[in-house]
C-alpha cells in the first residue's frame, strides 16, 4: 500500500501510514488504530471528489471483512463532512 500511495500522492509512507501497526515497523510510537483508518492522504479525483480508503487483507481467501466501529464512525464523519 505505501508504494501505490507513493505513487499516487508523492508521500512516503511514513507521512501518510497510521494505523497501530506502524509503530511496530518504523518504531516511531506514532501509530494508532483508534484513528479509524490506516492510511492518511487523499487522492483528488476528476470530478471534483477526493477518494479516501481503507486497506484490508487477509492471508485466506475471504469474500468479507468486518470494519470496527472506530472505522464505522470515521466513515460516517467524513460522509457528514463531504456530502454537498
Amino acid at each position: 500500500m505505501a508504494e501505490w500511495v507513493r505513487r499516487a500522492t508523492g508521500l512516503s509512507g511514513a507521512q501518510t501510514w497510521r494505523s497501530g501497526y506502524r509503530s511496530d515497523v518504523i518504531g516511531d510510537g506514532q501509530g494508532s488504530d483508534g484513528y479509524g483508518y490506516g492510511y492518511d492522504f487523499e487522492v483528488p479525483l476528476d470530478n471534483g471528489r477526493v477518494l479516501l480508503l481503507e486497506v484490508k487483507s487477509s492471508t485466506e481467501l475471504c469474500t468479507e471483512f468486518q470494519l470496527t466501529e472506530t472505522e464505522v464512525r470515521r466513515a460516517r464523519h467524513w460522509r457528514r463532512t463531504r456530502t454537498t
